[in-house]
């Protein structure tokens, strides 16, 4: 129809209880001294890599509401809003 298309052309469908293994496979090999927001911080970031877009927003939101302080969960935050709205 002309429109535009992405050219990845990916759509990832995962079954739900699949999805909650795929994210405890994550935790565990995230080391276990670290905060709970550095915990939600990286679970984001592996995410993130992994395209799972809104996931990693989600657990973005989750560090920064556990540790408002810290610059560089609300720097990433930010970049990742920037990078979701190109074009």
């Amino acid at each position: 129809d002309g429109n535009e298309v992405c050219p990845r052309k990916l759509i990832r469908f995962w079954h739900a209880s699949k999805y909650v293994l795929y994210l405890d496979d994550i935790e565990k090999q995230l080391p276990t001294t670290i905060s709970i927001a550095e915990r939600y911080y990286m679970m984001g970031f592996f995410l993130e890599k992994n395209f799972f877009v809104a996931e990693a927003y989600h657990f973005y939101q989750q560090a920064i509401q556990m540790n408002p302080t810290e610059d560089r969960y609300t720097r990433t935050l930010n970049e990742f809003k920037k990078m979701i709205k190109r074009p």
